[in-house]
């Protein structure tokens, strides 16, 4: 979702803002996401600086523990513990801090996953995700929307 109010054409640059402690990220998983996030802005015409960003970036992930119960031998079942993962990536015009822009994705981690798995899970999360950033300019918009 975005705010139909920005006109996102005047926006070239971002940084990212720090995390909160109870956003409960790993350091690892939040170098994922940043360096898939800014793959894909970057070849998108978006620069990352340090200073005086046109709006910021605060990406989280909200886990939720799922279980998977195969059947087993002779009427023993086993269950395997899966936390299914909605990664948010907003975009805030940092002065404000309104939110301008929300994307999100839902995978299926393991914690059996390699790290080559987990970066290209990131990767596909990421992509799909900014398939639609940025948004359309209202001129682009068909009449009625």
């Amino acid at each position: 979702d975005y705010d139909r109010g920005t006109d996102f054409t005047k926006l070239k640059t971002y940084s990212w803002l720090p995390l909160k402690p109870e956003d409960q990220i790993s350091e690892s998983s939040e170098q994922r996401i940043q360096t898939a996030v800014n793959n894909q802005l970057g070849s998108k015409g978006y620069k990352l600086v340090s200073k005086n960003p046109d709006f910021s970036i605060v990406a989280k992930v909200a886990t939720k523990d799922e279980y998977w119960y195969g059947s087993g031998y002779y009427g023993y079942r086993y269950a395997h513990k899966i936390e299914a993962g909605t990664l948010l990536v907003d975009f805030v015009i940092p002065r404000e801090y309104r939110l301008i822009w929300r994307g999100e994705a839902v995978a299926v981690l393991d914690d059996s996953y390699s790290s080559e798995k987990l970066d290209k899970l990131v990767i596909e999360a990421v992509e799909k995700i900014l398939k639609e950033f940025p948004p359309p300019s209202s001129q682009e918009l068909p009449l009625g929307i």
